[in-house]
């Protein structure tokens, strides 16, 4: 565990759900601002993040928080103070992985120069060949019992 500033930099693979984070430092590989279903208005700021390890996480500004959290950029480094891990909130799923990270109003982003650590710029997660069917499989399960449960 790397420790920066006496708090103990949090890694990805060991962040629990409704756990809040001190710090964490990520690079940011994707950035988007999706506007909600039918409508024009967005729907918070989104990006996926990678650690050091190259685990990656989906983590969202929810739109009445966008205009007071400072805005990451694709590609560039950060440490990033006081977030909150919860559940994925969204019917999709990013990422395959049932967490994501929130920011509020005490978030704190604060960038680094790139050659601060060596975090990759994308993360893959591939399936093994015979894993495919059976990952159609489930996903179709569980598209058919939500639709049911509407």
């Amino acid at each position: 565990m790397q420790v920066h500033n006496n708090m103990a930099i949090t890694y990805l693979n060991s962040i629990k759900r409704t756990q809040y984070v001190n710090i964490i430092r990520l690079r940011v590989s994707r950035v988007w601002r999706p506007k909600k279903f039918q409508t024009e208005s967005f729907d918070g700021l989104h990006y996926v993040l990678i650690d050091e390890k190259g685990d990656s996480i989906h983590a969202i500004v929810d739109e009445h928080d966008v205009d007071h959290t400072e805005k990451m950029k694709e590609g560039c480094i950060y440490d990033i103070y006081h977030v909150h891990v919860k559940h994925n909130s969204f019917g999709y799923k990013v990422l395959d992985r049932e967490l994501e990270i929130g920011f509020n109003e005490m978030s704190k982003i604060v960038p680094l120069s790139e050659d601060s650590c060596s975090i990759p710029k994308s993360a893959f997660e591939f399936l093994q060949y015979d894993q495919v069917e059976e990952c159609y499989n489930r996903q179709l399960k569980e598209d058919k019992e939500q639709n049911e449960s509407f």
